[in-house]
């Protein structure tokens, strides 16, 4: 008989995916058609809950290939907002407007939930891994298939070191984290190291290398996590009672039914009740061919 090692549990709390389609499109169909992809993690430890906004590379969680190793099992996320206000959440997700010189007027769509669930950071053998389990919706659909989101699914998570060139296929920011000395002292001369104390993921820029575990209800079965279904409706939701999301302006097409809505931007939408921003700066000829 095998024994497989105990997994400590590092943080657990809520974990949600969130879309932003680009500008002008009414109706996502496809990756093509997606601006950014989120993921959030709510912790639930004691203190202040803390929240933290990643932006997924591909616009896709990696793919889980059992048995196999695949470039596409690999991808990273990086921190773009950390925070302890669920507001700042809300207005980071929340349409906005711009001006531009030769369209006038341009609406950035909110963003929509495409999932929600609970989460656990995990040291599990010599490595950490973030395991999560959908809530909703009950079945992914294909909202849910288009950006690679399991009903359970686990990721060896890795944290780069910010003093050092970032590996190919990964952005450059042009600020990293800002990690006090016994955080950034960590790291040595190692390009990435565990995520094992969460406080790495509490800065800005952080990034994180995501590398395809488990799926499925393996994810539970070697790691050791306990799941119990928890039934969600649209009232008890946690984009709501937690994000503090407006339950009118949020489609539930994708949240509970697994597919995209039928309109990105509502029919009522007023722009000039939106928050202006400054317009988004021209991708450059080096960053348009990755894509």
């Amino acid at each position: 008989m095998v024994r497989r090692r105990v997994s400590e549990v590092l943080e657990k709390g809520d974990v949600f995916f969130f879309y932003r389609p680009r500008v002008g499109v009414e109706h996502v169909t496809n990756l093509g058609q997606v601006q950014r992809f989120f993921m959030i993690l709510a912790s639930a430890e004691r203190g202040p809950r803390k929240f933290r906004m990643f932006v997924v590379g591909r616009k896709r969680l990696p793919e889980i290939i059992p048995g196999r190793a695949d470039p596409e099992e690999r991808n990273w996320a990086m921190v773009a907002l950390a925070t302890t206000d669920p507001n700042d959440v809300r207005e980071a997700l929340s349409a906005k407007r711009y001006r531009t010189l030769t369209r006038g007027e341009r609406i950035l769509a909110a963003a929509k939930p495409v999932g929600e669930g609970r989460y656990w950071l995990l040291v599990h053998e010599d490595h950490t891994e973030l395991a999560y389990v959908l809530e909703l919706p009950e079945k992914p659909g294909p909202a849910q298939e288009t950006f690679g989101i399991k009903q359970e699914a686990s990721y060896i998570v890795a944290v780069r070191n910010p003093e050092l060139p970032a590996t190919s296929g990964m952005p450059a920011p042009r600020h990293g984290p800002s990690y006090p000395h016994d955080l950034a002292e960590r790291f040595e001369d190692k390009r990435w190291i565990a995520a094992d104390d969460p406080a790495l993921l509490d800065f800005e820029h952080a990034q994180l290398l995501l590398l395809g575990s488990y799926q499925g209800k393996a994810a539970a079965e070697e790691l050791g996590i306990r799941v119990k279904p928890k039934h969600e409706t649209s009232k008890s939701a946690e984009v709501f009672t937690l994000l503090h999301l407006d339950r009118k302006e949020v489609p539930l097409e994708p949240l509970f039914k697994g597919k995209f809505p039928e309109r990105e931007l509502p029919r009522d939408l007023h722009p000039e009740r939106l928050p202006t921003i400054e317009p988004p700066k021209p991708r450059t000829k080096r960053a348009a061919s990755r894509r």
